[in-house]
């Protein structure tokens, strides 16, 4: 399997060039398009890993506590899933997923702001965060689905291209 290197770089790359002007223009904003595509860097499906990715890395070089902040965040997430499987891998679905444990944990500490502002008897007006973008998940779905085919063709061949 090509390393968290190798997948940054796809994704990177995902994003110039003439690889992205037909799918813009059959899917819409060109810039939430770049801006999802882009997002695949920190949002992979290789955050299935127990002991954390290549976002930690490049997380960690701007900050060790917002990387250890991000660690607790995806911990969950690994743990829950298989590394690899169907659910965490798989294109669209695995965007679905992954959004979406994104949404629910924002929403549960918008809960729990509300819940702790009613407490200490406060407005209590917090209200459920939704956010949908079609050009931005089809951007993530582009990179998602190029990590899985890089995942599928290089199988066995790690020692060749590692981090």
């Amino acid at each position: 399997m090509p390393g968290g290197k190798v997948h940054t770089a796809i994704t990177l790359a995902t994003t110039t060039g003439l690889v992205v002007y037909p799918v813009v223009v059959t899917y819409g904003n060109p810039y939430w398009y770049i801006a999802g595509a882009m997002a695949g860097v920190f949002l992979t499906p290789d955050h299935d890993v127990d002991g954390g990715n290549f976002t930690d890395t490049i997380i960690r070089k701007v900050s060790y506590v917002g990387q250890k902040v991000w660690r607790v965040f995806w911990t969950p997430y690994a743990l829950l899933l298989p590394h690899r499987g169907k659910l965490s891998h798989f294109p669209i679905l695995s965007t679905f997923i992954r959004l979406g444990y994104i949404l629910l944990a924002i929403n549960l500490i918008v809960w729990i702001i509300g819940l702790v502002s009613k407490i200490l008897g406060g407005d209590n007006t917090v209200s459920f965060v939704f956010w949908w973008n079609w050009s931005f998940f089809s951007g993530l779905v582009h990179v998602d689905t190029l990590h899985w085919v890089a995942d599928q063709l290089i199988k066995g061949k790690e020692q060749f291209i590692d981090e």
